[in-house]
Formats: structure tokens, C-alpha cells, sequence
């Protein structure tokens, strides 16, 4: 299932939701973050608590700005993921949500980028490909981290794209569960357990098509 397809179901149960008893609106929109954050992969989950944020405004909530700029932005970006078949494997390239830049790289990806491992491929002929190799080997590490997942003289695998949100999700969620809480207060529980019968009565369950998109590109590898 596509992150589309996800976010039109999304717009349906809050739209149903809205149908329902009557609260306000605001209080009520965070909570439909937050219940459908719970059923979510970690992603998606990740970029919903994010969203509940934002319509709190964050600095009512203490909450690190920056950290929470940095998780939202990467967990997009990880999220549209492109696929793709090339070079007899599949082959992924990520769509950053910012430029590409030593800076970006020092401010979005080294907080939760431990390893200097990232699994790629390279096409062409042994010759062109110790070619490649070199190169990359030249650059600076933000030059050829961003050459590989975007898909520049090399390409990210599965297994590279994996890696990337394993680091990432293992950095990023005691942050987001601290903000769930935060966020979290700003709903009255009527609110919030309202949402989440409404949630059970349609029988939403926000399926981890990100999960099974993974899983499907791991077995065509």
C-alpha cells in the first residue's frame, strides 16, 4: 500500500471523526495524530507525533526545536523513498528534505548516522565500477554519503536503506515519545478516548504499508 493510499484513509477517518460528537476541532485534530500515530510504523508514527507538535505550537511544549525540525524533516524524506529495479537489485534513492550540503549533512544526518558503513551498488564493467569506487572514496563524507542516497554515481540498496532507518528510528523515538506526552496533555482524555472509539467503530487500523513495502523489496533483492 502506498504512503498515498495511507493518507487518503487518514483524511477519511478524520473526516468521520469529525461527523461524531462535537469537541473542538483543535483539540480534537491532535488526537486523531496521536491515535492514529499509535497503530503506525515507526515512521509514519514519528512524522504524525511530529505534526501534533507543530499544531501545539512546540514552544509552549518545551520541547528542543531543532531536534524536532531535524526529526521531522528526515523521517519525510525516509518515508518517499523512491524503489526502484536497476543493476539486478532493487535499488532505493531517498528525496531529502533539504539541500545536500556539508552543513545539512552536519545538522540532519551525523546526530543518529553512527555507521561509515552504507550498503550501494555500482553498474558497469569491473573496470568502471573501481572507478566509481574511487571516487567515492575521495570525496568528503557528506559529498558521498548524499552521492549514495540520492542516487548519484552509486546506488543505495535495500539493505542501505534499512540501515538508514534503523540508526534513524533508534535516535529518534525516546525523543518522540517525550513529545508524545508532551502533546499528549494538551488533549483531555474524553477527547482522546472518543477518537479512538471512533477509530475502532470504522475499523481503521492504519496498516504498516511502509513495513510491507520493505518486506516486499527485501524478497524481490
Amino acid at each position: 500500500m502506498s504512503g498515498e493510499v495511507f493518507d487518503e484513509r487518514f483524511a477519511e477517518f478524520v473526516a468521520k471523526t469529525i461527523r461524531g460528537p462535537k469537541f473542538g476541532a483543535f483539540e480534537q485534530l491532535v488526537a486523531q495524530h496521536l491515535v492514529a500515530a499509535v497503530a503506525s510504523d515507526p515512521l509514519r508514527k514519528i512524522r504524525l507525533v511530529c505534526e501534533a507538535a507543530y499544531m501545539c505550537n512546540p514552544e509552549k511544549l518545551n520541547i528542543d526545536l531543532d531536534r524536532l525540525e531535524v526529526t521531522y524533516k528526515v523521517a519525510t524524506s525516509l518515508i518517499n523513498v523512491v524503489a526502484s529495479e536497476g543493476i539486478g537489485v532493487i535499488i532505493c534513492a531517498v528525496p531529502w528534505a533539504f539541500p545536500p550540503s556539508a552543513e545539512s549533512f552536519r545538522r540532519f544526518i551525523k546526530p543518529w548516522w553512527s555507521s561509515e558503513f552504507l550498503s550501494y551498488t555500482v553498474d558497469g564493467t569491473s573496470s568502471e565500477v573501481e572507478r566509481v569506487e574511487k571516487e567515492l572514496n575521495a570525496m568528503a563524507e557528506d559529498q558521498r554519503f548524499f552521492n549514495i542516497t540520492m542516487g548519484g554515481k552509486a546506488a543505495l540498496t535495500v539493505l542501505g536503506y534499512r540501515s538508514l532507518v534503523s540508526q534513524f528510528v533508534g535516535w529518534a523515538m525516546p525523543f518522540i515519545q517525550q513529545v508524545f506526552e508532551k502533546v499528549s496533555r494538551t488533549v483531555s482524555p474524553t477527547v482522546y478516548n472518543e477518537v479512538l472509539r471512533m477509530m475502532a467503530r470504522t475499523g481503521e487500523g492504519f496498516p504498516r504499508e511502509r513495513g510491507r513495502r520493505e518486506a516486499s523489496m527485501g524478497e524481490r533483492g
